[in-house]
């Protein structure tokens, strides 16, 4: 399984300016899959991919 990274995620959303809250609705799927890894490193990770969509959220 292939998950984004923090920097891909960062890049995805200023990609994708006019779809933003499609994009960040997508990722956010993702990353509720991440979540339920049992891999330590793809949950912290998902983390801090929450972090940063919620801080752009909050912008």
């Amino acid at each position: 399984m292939f998950e984004k990274t923090l920097t891909d995620l960062i890049r995805g959303i200023r990609t994708n300016k006019k779809n933003k809250q499609k994009y960040i609705a997508a990722c956010l799927q993702e990353i509720r899959q991440e979540v339920k890894s049992n891999d330590p490193d793809v949950k912290a990770v998902a983390i801090s991919k929450l972090t940063y969509v919620r801080s752009v959220k909050l912008s």
